[in-house]
């Protein structure tokens, strides 16, 4: 009996063990599952569509789109004035792909995020979703940039742990800060540091195709946040 009741405490405990590792890598094993996914469709195709090279980019851009105004014009900035390629959703998401695959393909195939943080991200699930596959990546891959000033009680637990680890950089009206704050967040950018590489371009046959001007994220969410 002791021995019986011995297994079923082990039992117990070791499920509660994979549980709780699996609700800590979650985004780890749903950031996988979606590349995995990617190159088993990508290798069932027929060997007759021309696949674009895979290309890379300086950084994808993740924000709500009610800070798309200003997020445009960052991007302008960004790649007419420091020569930077960037990634953003409503000019290089593929349309008709699913919203979840072209995050993690734009991620993927960047070497830093700005995440532009402000009381809509911290209300959106789809931003919730892009950090955590960012973060994936790595920290250093991550650059927090706050629009307005948020309190961090206030701030989801996975942005709050970023902005508490690494060093963020804040937006300002003062003329003087925002210099600083371009020139911060160029450095940011053109420091190597970050992960670089398109992990869906895996093999010759297997190509990622260019993005074409697409929709926004504004679907119901397909990915559970938990």
């Amino acid at each position: 009996m002791v021995a019986i009741i011995s297994s079923m405490i082990s039992t117990v405990i070791a499920v509660g063990v994979i549980q709780a590792l699996g609700y800590y890598y979650r985004w780890t094993i749903k950031y996988r599952f979606y590349l995995l996914k990617r190159r088993i469709n990508y290798r069932f195709r027929s060997n007759n569509i021309d696949f674009p090279d895979c290309e890379h980019s300086d950084a994808f851009i993740s924000y709500d789109h009610h800070d798309r105004a200003w997020v445009l014009k960052l991007r302008q900035k960004l790649e007419d004035e420091q020569h930077l390629s960037v990634q953003i959703d409503v000019r290089d998401f593929l349309p008709g792909n699913f919203i979840a695959d072209n995050i993690v393909q734009a991620i993927a195939k960047s070497r830093k995020t700005i995440v532009v943080i402000s009381e809509h991200f911290i209300q959106s699930q789809w931003c919730d979703f892009e950090l955590n596959i960012a973060i994936v990546n790595g920290y250093k891959s991550v650059i927090p940039v706050f629009l307005t000033q948020l309190p961090l009680q206030r701030l989801p637990p996975t942005l709050a742990s970023l902005v508490r680890m690494t060093t963020y950089i804040e937006w300002t009206d003062n003329e003087a800060g925002q210099h600083l704050f371009w020139h911060q967040l160029t450095d940011a950018l053109k420091d190597n540091s970050g992960r670089y590489g398109c992990v869906l371009n895996i093999e010759a046959k297997t190509k990622s195709p260019k993005f074409t001007p697409g929709g926004e994220k504004t679907h119901i969410m397909e990915v559970s946040k938990n």
